[in-house]
């Protein structure tokens, strides 16, 4: 699933580029539903009640590395710190008009 997800982003990211606006809503859309399950996730986690209460998740969580929880909890914020900011930088104004050839031909400095 999560493989699945990445390939959306990428396309996404990929039609951004392109600045179609349909594709710019739809990744604020997006955007926005996944920043509040990572971050449901990573609370839990720091609240420190992630401890499964089926025994087969326990044998699970016993049999990983003492480094994944924090690891993976590393990971979540770094997911939505760059989701959060994708969605500022989307939010911007694009720069094109900024650094166009017109833009810089007409300002004092390179005169």
């Amino acid at each position: 699933m999560q493989i699945a997800a990445a390939g959306v982003l990428i396309g996404l990211a990929r039609s951004n580029l392109r600045g179609l606006r349909s594709t710019r809503t739809t990744t604020w859309w997006l955007g926005g539903v996944m920043l509040c399950c990572p971050t449901v996730d990573a609370g839990g986690s720091l609240a420190g009640d992630s401890a499964p209460h089926d025994p087969v998740q326990q044998r699970l969580q016993h049999m990983l590395p003492g480094w994944w929880e924090p690891a993976d909890l590393v990971l979540v914020l770094l997911l939505v710190s760059s989701l959060l900011l994708a969605l500022v930088l989307l939010a911007l104004p694009p720069a094109t008009k900024f650094f166009s050839v017109s833009a810089l031909a007409g300002s004092p400095s390179m005169r």
